[in-house]
């Protein structure tokens, strides 16, 4: 029984402690960076630290503006949230974006991002847009 016992608590105290990207209510969190309320899930991103401690964006731009200016980022995590608007988040290092003026994101950085190759493909044709990875769509931000 005192085994069980310890073994359920370290299991809460490793789940308790796990980092990952943290829920985002739409029209109550605002961005960390230009401080307008999310309005829109599928444009939302986040920064997670190596202590746990979660930024929030309204759109892809607002957290690469952030990293820029804090110099943030280097061994925090990154998500952003999947264009299908289910909630799900994808690493940036795992994400298809697609940009194009089509996509109108919350800050104008009309890009979208997915999971999966063929999706993002199917969207830039639709939009006529471009197809990128994360370290392209850094360096496009102004």
């Amino acid at each position: 029984m005192l085994k069980n016992f310890f073994l359920l608590t370290t299991m809460l105290f490793i789940w308790g402690c796990s980092s990952g990207p943290d829920k985002i209510h739409i029209d109550i969190d605002d961005c960390n960076y230009c401080e307008m309320k999310i309005s829109d899930i599928r444009f939302a991103s986040e920064i997670v630290t190596a202590k746990g401690k979660v930024f929030k964006f309204d759109d892809f731009c607002c957290m690469v503006s952030y990293i820029r200016e804090e110099n943030s980022g280097e061994s925090a995590e990154k998500y952003v949230a999947s264009y299908t608007g289910d909630g799900s988040w994808i690493r940036v290092s795992d994400a298809h974006f697609v940009c194009s003026e089509g996509i109108r994101s919350p800050m104008g950085g009309n890009t979208a991002a997915f999971s999966d190759e063929k999706s993002a493909t199917s969207l830039a044709e639709k939009y006529k847009g471009e197809l990128i990875k994360w370290d392209q769509l850094v360096n496009r931000v102004e």
